[in-house]
């Protein structure tokens, strides 16, 4: 171990390192007495060729002995008031100064009596005495320092076996969770680690099914199939390869919700509802909606663009027979083949009539044409469902009354009526004086409004009639008017405007016989 130096602990990096040569080994705060002193922080152990004392770094000036008290400063001299007497110091541009060769000058303030706070720097390595008036101060800078030596035995430097080693900077240890726990003694700098308690593991009633999946051994290196393709024909034509991860979902959601067996759902039933009976929802059949469900399946058609119509103008295609083939000819066709193949049936191709009864009977007469119109005929479908008139009666007159609110003379208020689509216009009646225009529409109503009574309509305006009446009278229309309403959608309504011109307010009541031309 020779020739080593002591260990030290760095404060900053938190390692422990040797003391460099030439370094100062500090022990203060640690209990050692030198010279019946513990020491001050910053100080180190020193020899002066007698004795071991605490003192600080070479060639630094901070400790002043006074001559008559045997007492230490440390750091600034500052000179209070004190006895009397002038201090033998001059300043130098506010540095007190002592020089290498002990010479002191002397100290004058700018009046008696005046002392000045400063430091004192000293350069050299001298013993410099400052006296005061009545006592002694020593700036005592000779001192020897003991030097480093870990292999040291006996004597002074002996003191250098017992290296100072700071306290362990306190660490902080969070607390572990769960039951296990880690703690730090910074007095003793001892880890404490207290391990979870994992007794309960042991008592875990899956613990012997560990066990037992552990001796099977490791799995990994078996060789289960990781990915496959289905290559066998026959489970690819059977139902179950279709079957989906969503339907098997389904399936244990289905499990999930109970044996619905027992529930008491109906299992047959007989529709006796005669609402239900007389629907068209009544003959769907179960096929008929699966064929529907499999056309949603194909998707929004309306969206594709199909044609909606179409005008033929290939020459060819218009000269050749299909251009005549109707869609209840592809329809009868489509009939008869269901009807399926009759040419291994065994109809007739051929036959000579001799049946005389045959021969004497009105379809012996029958040709091929009257067959083809026969045909024709059919293919204009059932006409027993068209509703063709089988009598007509002729309509009667009618007659339609409607009232205005109360209004001024000279006023006029909108009404209308229901008549029909179209009718035949007899005759108006009005409870008092009054003028009654007939329209085909609102529109022309609308635009007819500045026109005054003695003003005729022109032609094509939507005007139909008109009658002015002189008190509660009925105006004859000879001949009958036909009017029509003239509606985007075609209604049943007659518009009136209606004036007052009885010469006072009241309400108007006008009466219309008409004939019903249309529905």
């Amino acid at each position: 171990m020779a020739d080593r130096f002591p260990l030290i602990v760095n404060q900053s990096s938190r390692r422990i390192e040797e003391l460099a040569s030439g370094d100062n080994l500090n022990l203060s705060d640690n209990g050692i007495i030198a010279n019946n002193s513990l020491g001050e922080p910053g100080q180190f152990l020193q020899y002066d060729g007698t004795k071991i004392l605490w003192a600080f770094p070479e060639n630094t000036v901070t400790k002043i002995k006074a001559g008559n008290a045997g007492t230490f400063f440390s750091g600034n001299i500052t000179f209070l008031e004190g006895p009397s007497g002038n201090i033998t110091i001059e300043q130098n541009g506010g540095t007190f100064t002592i020089d290498s060769i002990n010479n002191v000058t002397r100290f004058r303030g700018t009046e008696f009596g005046t002392y000045v706070d400063g430091d004192i720097t000293i350069t050299g390595t001298g013993n410099t005495t400052i006296t005061q008036s009545g006592r002694t101060i020593i700036v005592d800078s000779d001192f020897t320092q003991v030097k480093s030596d870990w292999n040291a035995i006996n004597s002074v430097a002996e003191i250098l076996n017992k290296p100072f080693v700071p306290k362990v900077p306190v660490i902080d240890v969070v607390p572990a969770s769960g039951s296990g726990n880690l703690t730090y003694d910074s007095f003793t700098g001892v880890f404490t680690f207290t391990p979870a308690d994992l007794s309960e593991l042991a008592a875990n009633e899956n613990q012997t099914n560990w066990d037992t999946a552990y001796s099977w051994g490791d799995h990994s290196l078996v060789g289960y199939l990781t990915s496959y393709t289905e290559t066998d024909p026959i489970f690819t034509a059977s139902p179950a390869n279709n079957i989906t991860v969503d339907n098997i979902n389904n399936w244990n959601s289905a499990f999930g919700w109970g044996d619905h067996a027992a529930v008491g759902y109906l299992t047959s039933y007989t529709e006796t509802d005669p609402i239900f009976t007389a629907s068209a929802a009544f003959t769907i059949s179960a096929l008929q909606i699966e064929d529907w469900n499999t056309a949603y399946n194909w998707g929004d058609h309306a969206a594709v663009g199909y044609l909606t119509e179409y005008i033929e103008t290939d020459p060819i295609f218009t000269a050749s027979p299909a251009f005549n083939i109707t869609i209840s000819d592809i329809n009868n066709w489509n009939s008869a083949f269901g009807w399926g193949d009759h040419a291994a049936v065994g109809y007739l191709t051929s036959y000579t009539e001799t049946d005389p009864i045959f021969t004497a009977s009105p379809a012996n007469n029958i040709t091929v044409d009257n067959i083809n119109n026969w045909n024709s005929a059919f293919g204009w479908g059932d006409h027993a469902a068209v509703g063709y008139l089988t009598s007509a009666a002729l309509p009667q007159r009618e007659s339609v009354q409607v009232s205005t609110s109360s209004i001024a003379n000279d006023a006029a208020a909108e009404v209308q009526v229901l008549a029909g689509k179209s009718y035949l216009l007899q005759k108006i009646q009005t409870s008092a004086a009054a003028w009654v225009t007939v329209y085909s529409d609102i529109t022309s109503r609308n635009d007819d409004t500045l026109r005054n009574e003695f003003t005729d309509p022109l032609p094509g305006t939507g005007v139909i009639a008109e009658v002015i009446t002189t008190g509660a009278v009925t105006q004859k229309l000879t001949p009958a008017v036909i009017g029509w309403n003239d509606d985007v959608t075609p209604t049943k309504n007659i518009y009136l405007k209606v004036v007052n011109k009885s010469g006072f307010t009241q309400p108007i009541t006008v009466t219309i016989t008409y004939v019903k031309l249309e529905e």
